[in-house]
């Protein structure tokens, strides 16, 4: 019964630093880290100023107003292996996510490209403008 006890607390010790010694980094452990980046919206292409005004067949004729960007592409957000350091664990790459693509313009009330320009962007789906590729972190496997 005496050494049941003793026994006992050394398999509980050892399960007990078991995780840790899985967490040390081999020679064929890279010891990096996914880098989280955050979801974003980039606007790009031409742009023209919504302002208000009037527009005769596609000609605008406006005062002021923001700018209206022709595309805004939409990044999901993911992450990336950019060599942060973390012991024990490796950066991979995972899969690939959908880069949204919108398409804007001013907005116009008329018709035919003629009518009373408001100072408003508005922008529909375009579908996708492509992928950006999305990692993760493993553990590395604990060498003997």
């Amino acid at each position: 019964m005496k050494l049941i006890i003793p026994t006992i607390l050394i398999a509980t010790f050892a399960s007990a630093l078991a995780p840790l010694a899985s967490a040390q980094g081999g020679p064929n452990c890279p010891n990096t880290i996914a880098t989280n980046i955050p979801a974003k919206v980039q606007s790009g292409g031409p742009y023209t100023h919504c302002g208000l005004g009037i527009q005769i067949f596609g000609f605008p004729i406006t005062l002021g107003g923001s700018k209206c960007y022709r595309y805004q592409f939409i990044y999901p957000a993911h992450q990336e292996c950019q060599g942060a350091t973390n012991p024990g664990t490796a950066c991979i790459n995972e899969n690939s996510l959908p880069v949204g693509l919108d398409v804007c313009e001013c907005s116009l009330l008329g018709v035919i490209g003629t009518g009373i320009s408001v100072p408003r962007c508005t922008c529909k789906s375009g579908g996708s403008a492509g992928t950006v590729d999305d990692a993760q972190t493993i553990t590395c496997n604990a060498q003997p």
